[in-house]
């Protein structure tokens, strides 16, 4: 009988110990989670950091590429260069630029300066050129 009145003199002790070794469990294994998920989310921002700077450096290359192959010479008036030309006839820019002007003709066919012609097409290419869906595509 001593263990019985032991147990019920106790019962709010003991149930007091239960609770806090159950919520000790709870604690430790919520931080191994958290721990885990610190781990998978700094590898995540590893890879992603080194995603990133793989992108720039091809960028980089990309541009350098882009500046040592000039596409117009610097003169006036702005002339294409071979490989301005080559890349000119491969996107019909010629055909592109004959569409556009008959467009603008109307606005531009009264203007005796060269500047304002010059301004009204850049503020149509800037403000209102809409490319149609076969240009979006390429």
């Amino acid at each position: 009988m001593a263990v019985n009145e032991w147990l019920a003199s106790n019962a709010t002790s003991i149930l007091a110990i239960l609770a806090l070794g159950s919520a000790y469990v709870a604690i430790v294994s919520w931080y191994s989670n958290v721990n885990s998920d610190r781990k998978n989310f700094k590898k995540y921002m590893s890879e992603t950091k080194n995603t990133l700077n793989s992108i720039d450096e091809k960028f980089e290359k990309l541009y350098s590429l882009l500046i040592s192959k000039k596409t117009v010479f610097n003169a006036s008036p702005l002339r294409l260069t071979e490989l301005g030309e080559k890349v000119s006839q491969e996107i019909s820019a010629k055909e592109w630029a004959k569409r556009e002007a008959e467009k603008l003709r109307p606005q531009v066919v009264d203007m005796t300066e060269n500047f304002e012609i010059h301004d009204t097409v850049r503020s149509y290419v800037h403000q209102k050129y809409e490319p149609s869906e076969d240009e979006s595509r390429n």
